[in-house]
């Protein structure tokens, strides 16, 4: 199990829409010490109800990863072609 012991989101977190939905979804758990370690977070944009689905953030999550190795596997096969 994963604990969050964060208590703000600071910095360029505060305006990032992944881990404002990640503190969405971890405030809706099942269990109640993941949801005391995320009650005082506040989301930005503060007061938004935004409903966020687990499966929705996976799937967005994991395009996202795709992607990015996607690029790394390109940027690693630019690099052997120009040796």
């Amino acid at each position: 199990m994963v604990t969050l012991q964060a208590y703000n989101l600071l910095g360029a977190f505060v305006f990032d829409m992944d881990v404002n939905d990640a503190v969405r979804l971890l405030k809706k758990d099942k269990a109640t010490d993941v949801r005391l370690h995320v009650s005082d977070i506040q989301t930005f944009p503060m007061n938004e109800e935004k409903s966020i689905e687990l499966n929705e953030f996976i799937e967005r999550i994991s395009e996202y990863q795709k992607s990015t190795n996607d690029s790394i596997i390109s940027d690693q096969e630019e690099q052997e072609v120009e040796k």
